[in-house]
């Protein structure tokens, strides 16, 4: 379900609750109810709330919305479940001990130490978790190895998690990551979706597998090697290692090369033209969107020409202001344009930059709020509606150019 269909049953009191952080005009004014659920759909909607949202979390919030991921329609009865997310943390917790399916290669006791270290301030923002981030991809350690990590009994007391359920509960309420239906706790599509996203989920177990079943023994063995897993048995147990690893399906696909891509996207059906990027998020994509169940073959979707939108900024201006945005941020306004999410901060700006859309479109599809956060960094006004704040923006913009034109011509005139 959407997040707005599930809103729609909410009580008043319930979405002031879940507005508080989403809708900063809420303190002042009571806005119609239409409005206060769609400023919470486009919250949930975007990457960089629910990655924020994320941040601080510790077990069982894992758990919690893990069995929410793997359930039918992203939907679980209340009743009982709070033993369904213990017995779920005390496996997890017994794997994060054992250290079952992890490489022989790998500096994890490193990671845990300095996890153990960020750990003892109790909250984690965002910002620590992106330099968390950096750190597992100096150890390639994956986004799931470190949700796993954190149930280890040197971060936690086993013993504990049962107090710590209700605070977590609470929280994913209150910032509405997780919803109720009837009865039932539920997750929004478009929140499952970012979840995903921020934990490094290119694909649900089965889809995975699915995947996974199309590659040869000899790329399955190739796959083991270099991940410094077992390589021996038989097919069906690879593929169930591999799954077991939590090695992300980018990094499966990459140690195939080019040719070999090219291959599995004609066996799949799939477009095989373009870099080896390419061809990895056009297997993803095929599977994540489960186009390998249909029977019918997939037409290839015809390009549609848009016709370039006029900017006021030059290319050089556009990207210092884009340069101001969190790659979450970037993320979410490529996600609206249709355009590839992937890819370092640079990537992003660059296809922003290249992209058919002025700046105030690009910039149209943050939220109010984040504007204003953006307005703030700049040491420009924050108040007013959000085509003031976006006119604003560009004008600093703007002048930021004849600043820059009017030194540069100073330095010229210098020599």
């Amino acid at each position: 379900m959407k997040v707005h269909e599930i809103l729609s049953q909410y009580s008043e009191q319930a979405l002031d609750k879940i507005s508080a952080d989403k809708v900063d005009e809420a303190v002042n004014l009571r806005l119609p109810r239409p409005i206060i659920i769609r400023e919470i759909s486009a919250a949930l909607s975007s990457l960089s709330y629910v990655a924020k949202a994320l941040a601080p979390t510790k077990p069982p919030t894992y758990a919690f919305i893990k069995l929410l991921l793997e359930a039918p329609n992203y939907s679980i009865p209340i009743e009982s479940f709070q033993e369904k997310v213990m017995i779920e943390t005390k496996n997890i917790t017994q794997e994060a001990e054992s250290g079952k399916s992890l490489s022989l290669e790998k500096n994890y006791q490193l990671y845990l130490n300095i996890l153990k270290t960020a750990w003892e301030d109790d909250v984690i923002d965002r910002s620590e978790a992106l330099l968390l981030e950096s750190l597992r991809f100096e150890l390639e350690i994956w986004p799931r190895e470190h949700l796993r990590m954190e149930h280890h009994p040197d971060l936690n007391k086993t013993n504990d998690f049962p107090n710590t359920y209700v605070p977590a509960r609470n929280y994913l309420l209150r910032t509405g990551i997780v919803l109720t239906w009837g009865n039932n706790y539920v997750l929004a599509e478009e929140v499952a979706r970012q979840i995903r996203k921020a934990w490094g989920i290119d694909l649900e177990s089965n889809s995975y597998g699915r995947l996974l079943a199309t590659l040869s023994t000899q790329q399955l063995y190739h796959i083991l090697d270099k991940t410094g897993l077992q390589v021996s048995g038989k097919k069906e147990e690879k593929i169930q290692r591999i799954l077991n690893a939590l090695i992300p399906p980018v990094e499966t696909l990459s140690y195939l090369n080019i040719d070999e891509l090219r291959d599995l996207c004609r066996l799949n059906k799939i477009q095989s033209s373009g870099t080896k990027s390419e061809l990895i998020g056009n297997n993803i994509d095929h599977f994540d969107q489960s186009k390998d169940l249909t029977m019918d073959e997939e037409k290839v979707e015809q390009k549609v020409l848009i016709e370039p939108e006029e900017r006021e900024l030059e290319n050089e201006l556009l990207e210092r202001l884009l340069e101001n945005l969190s790659t979450d941020q970037l993320h979410d306004i490529l996600s609206a344009c249709s355009l590839k999410t992937s890819g370092i901060k640079e990537n992003k700006i660059n296809r922003l930059i290249e992209s058919p859309w002025s700046e105030k479109t690009i910039l149209d599809h943050l939220r109010r709020v984040e504007l204003s956060n953006l307005c703030k960094k700049l040491g420009i006004q924050v108040s007013g509606v959000k085509n003031e704040l976006l006119d604003r923006i560009i004008e600093w913009a703007t002048m930021a150019f004849h600043h820059i034109t009017a030194k540069a011509l100073t330095e010229d005139l210098n020599t």
